[in-house]
């Protein structure tokens, strides 16, 4: 009996560097950087970039609360887009949309690298 993840969509899970943000100019360690920054949001961000994250999502979600909560929810929890997108009944187009501007706009670990 061959290994299998505990979860279904464990590959969905884990970080995957978007084609169409490098062509923007946001490198993959950029894109894991964030990644990562956003996965660890209740443990590593200060209160102060909370603040900015938070504000930063808002403006991202084009001020709507339906918007901000999916992309809140993908940003620092672990469920994969699909699953998101169905929950708060949001087109996977205008997700990926928003979580493009959210990636374009984070500056709080560009200045690494």
């Amino acid at each position: 009996m061959a290994w299998e993840p505990a979860c279904s969509d464990f590959r969905a899970r884990c970080f995957k560097p978007r084609v169409g943000l490098y062509k923007k100019g946001l490198t993959y360690d950029q894109q894991g950087a964030i990644y990562f920054a956003c996965k660890h949001y209740f443990t590593l961000l200060t209160p102060e970039e909370k603040q900015r994250f938070q504000r930063l999502l808002w403006e991202c979600a084009k001020r709507k609360e339906k918007n901000y909560n999916a992309l809140f929810e993908y940003l620092t929890c672990e469920l994969d887009a699909r699953s998101i997108c169905e929950i708060y009944g949001i087109g996977k187009s205008n997700f990926y949309r928003y979580l493009d501007e959210f990636y374009l706009n984070f500056d709080f670990v560009k200045k690494v690298y």
